[in-house]
């Protein structure tokens, strides 16, 4: 058997295929910090009582200072 190489080797063969780039306005920036455990499950708390992610309470968090 003969191997045939792709052009392509992500993204799918139809037209439109693929995830979509991001525009570079969204992008966010991964961030690793360490919090004692009852610190953690704080912040954690904090988010699902507001219906937010725990970044998106970070944000609002740091906007607000």
């Amino acid at each position: 058997m003969e191997e045939t190489k792709l052009s392509k080797s992500w993204g799918g063969a139809r037209e439109g295929a693929g995830r979509k780039a991001m525009d570079p306005s969204e992008k966010k920036a991964a961030c690793t910090f360490y919090l004692d455990p009852e610190h953690k499950e704080k912040m954690k708390a904090a988010a699902k009582a507001a219906g937010l992610s725990l970044s998106e309470l970070l944000a609002r968090m740091i906007d607000s200072l």
